[in-house]
């Protein structure tokens, strides 16, 4: 279990490390992490297509890495390229001693493994991002993001949504105040039905049971993503329905979850 404070910036949500040390891995660790280097570095540029998404293998055998990142539906190329980059540059010294590891960020995931990790539904380890403040109107909090995440949920999975597996929107609260904001996707490699499946656990278990009552979260898995707002349009509005028009909010502080392995 992990718990600390962050105010959100370009730095990232949150890692996960994890798998077999590099250090008790196999003789040829040298050779791991040399491909490693070379996928990573792979990956960068290879972030400047429009769908957001790249997945590549470096090396043979035991020494093989598999590696992928996901870029958020609604940014630019420029900015994928960049967030990118910037996981790419990091998350090996986060993660110094790991064969497998992911990174999440606002604008990407990057994630490498010494196994396959191609058109695999995972959804651990999971990680939680919760608002700092809590609602403090909380009667029909869970009826609002969750008929609002459903249908994003639904439209992600088996709309023709581009980029693929991508939905984002907004929903009044029944205040008539508050404006909800939320975001889900997949990784496009997995089926209709297993995204589904990823993020409705997120929007019917995860949200009520684990993030209610704080003014916003995020469910980050490996395979999917879901995040939503009060009053914070975080997403590019071009992607979804113009928003009704609300008072300036500056967005809310988070403070990180626990990461569960």
């Amino acid at each position: 279990m992990f718990n600390s404070e962050l105010t959100i910036t370009a730095a990232p949500v949150g890692y996960a490390c994890t798998g077999t040390s590099l250090v008790n891995y196999t003789t040829n660790s040298i050779t791991y992490v040399a491909n490693l280097d070379l996928l990573l570095s792979s990956l960068s540029s290879n972030a400047t297509s429009n769908t957001g998404f790249y997945n590549t293998t470096i090396g043979d055998g035991s020494d093989k890495v598999y590696g992928l990142f996901l870029c958020r539906g609604d940014i630019t190329t420029n900015d994928c390229q960049t967030c990118v980059a910037t996981a790419g540059q990091e998350i090996k010294p986060s993660c110094p001693h790991s064969i497998t590891a992911i990174a999440w960020y606002d604008s990407c995931l990057i994630r490498y493994s010494n196994q396959s990790i191609f058109s695999n539904l995972q959804q651990d380890p999971v990680y939680y991002v919760y608002g700092l403040k809590n609602i403090t109107s909380l009667d029909q909090y869970n009826q609002t993001v969750g008929n609002l995440t459903l249908d994003l949920v639904e439209k992600a999975a088996y709309g023709s949504t581009t980029p693929k597996y991508y939905a984002a929107g907004e929903q009044t609260n029944y205040t008539g105040y508050d404006i909800v904001y939320a975001l889900v996707q997949c990784t496009p490699d997995v089926t209709p039905d297993e995204c589904y499946g990823c993020l409705i656990g997120s929007s019917t278990l995860d949200i009520p049971h684990i993030i209610y009552p704080r003014e916003g979260g995020r469910v980050l898995k490996p395979s999917c993503n879901l995040r939503y707002e009060f009053d914070s349009p975080f997403y590019s509005q071009a992607s979804s329905p113009p928003a009704t028009p609300l008072s300036t909010n500056s967005q809310a502080q988070m403070v990180q979850g626990e990461i569960q392995l």
